[in-house]
């Protein structure tokens, strides 16, 4: 257990819906490699005071929300056994408490190792290699028309357009958004956060690749972790332990265990043109005018020639910006409305 804590895990990492799902099922059937749920961890301290300090100023406040999380629910691990491997090992920093929180997921699932998997963690490489200078990351990335296409049949994306609450915002109800808004971020993932690297640490992963060849990608990811491979990694992962659908919203639920099911599955190049019949033609006009120049350094040829994306690019920009300009808008309005009622109240 104290290897365990002390060893530095290694991550999945990439834009939602590029295939981070599979290679984290893969992965988890190997005898050697624990790989939890998604624990959205190195996010959600931020909110604690991670961007400027090393630990929480009130520890027991801090645990408290963290063993009410739902991620956290989902690794079903005690927290007791988390609290005494932080007390043995990390010690109460919020370093200390990831680790201690995988060794444990690791414990359970009788593993000497252990990695983690939320596609959204390439925003805190830096953290992740202060915290362990050693660590290994395995960036995934598909085509960005794939993964925008599967964010559009989600639920965080779909609710927003189908059933939009009373009172919100207006420019995340149309589909367009949705389609500008995940083009940016692919772009910033693969163009900014992790970019193509000589840097030792880093393995990156064509989704379409793994999919057509998946023994000899896997057997190349668990190489770069030092790992042998195993037949057992492509088989059907019936047995692996996912999200668990129950303690998501009702409305989740039916989505959350398709997902399970999926990357449960055999593995196939079947899912690879989807996107072609679920995107409109200008959807995929803007999705390549957002990503354009990024997608052609990966091999992912867009439809149309960059003089023909210029009015695209202006309709999916135009979209965010409309976006930012409602978000500031309403924030200003809620701040006055605060202060209204504060100078109401004093009176």
């Amino acid at each position: 257990m104290s290897e365990l804590t002390n060893r530095a895990p290694f991550f999945i990492v990439g834009h939602g819906r590029s295939g981070t799902t599979l290679v984290r099922t893969m992965l988890a059937a190997h005898s050697r490699l624990a790989v939890p749920p998604e624990t959205h961890y190195l996010k959600w301290i931020d909110e604690h005071g991670a961007k400027h300090a090393e630990a929480p100023d009130d520890f027991e406040a801090f645990w408290t929300q963290l063993c009410q999380r739902i991620q956290f629910r989902d690794l079903k691990i005690e927290p007791a056994q988390v609290i005494a491997l932080i007390e043995a090992h990390g010690g109460r920093t919020f370093r200390g408490v990831f680790s201690a929180i995988l060794a444990a997921y690791a414990e359970k699932e009788g593993k000497p190792r252990v990695g983690e998997k939320t596609p959204g963690h390439y925003f805190y490489i830096h953290r992740i290699f202060r915290w362990w200078p050693d660590a290994r990351i395995i960036v995934v990335r598909r085509d960005p028309r794939a993964t925008i296409s599967s964010h559009l049949d989600a639920p965080w994306v779909t609710q927003q357009i189908q059933q939009p609450k009373p009172g919100s915002l207006i420019v995340p109800r149309y589909r367009m958004f949705h389609v500008a808004h995940h083009a940016k971020l692919w772009k910033e993932a693969y163009g900014r956060y992790v970019t193509p690297s000589d840097d030792p640490r880093f393995h990156f992963v064509s989704y379409e690749d793994l999919v057509a060849e998946p023994a000899a990608r896997i057997a190349e990811v668990a190489e770069f972790l030092g790992e042998r491979f195993e037949p057992g990694m492509l088989e059907p992962r019936d047995s692996l332990e996912g999200a668990v659908a129950e303690n998501r919203k009702p409305e989740w639920q039916a989505w959350v265990r398709e997902h399970e099911d999926k990357s449960k599955a055999i593995i196939s190049t079947e899912g690879l043109s989807k996107w072609r019949s679920r995107l409109s033609t200008r959807e995929i006009d803007v999705i390549d005018a957002i990503c354009g120049s990024t997608m052609k350094g990966f091999g992912y040829k867009p439809e149309q020639p960059p003089i023909r994306r210029i009015y695209p690019a202006v309709l999916g920009f135009s979209t965010l910006r409309a976006s930012g300009v409602e978000r500031r808008a309403r924030s200003g309005l809620n701040r006055l409305r605060r202060i209204l009622g504060t100078d109401q109240r004093r009176a």
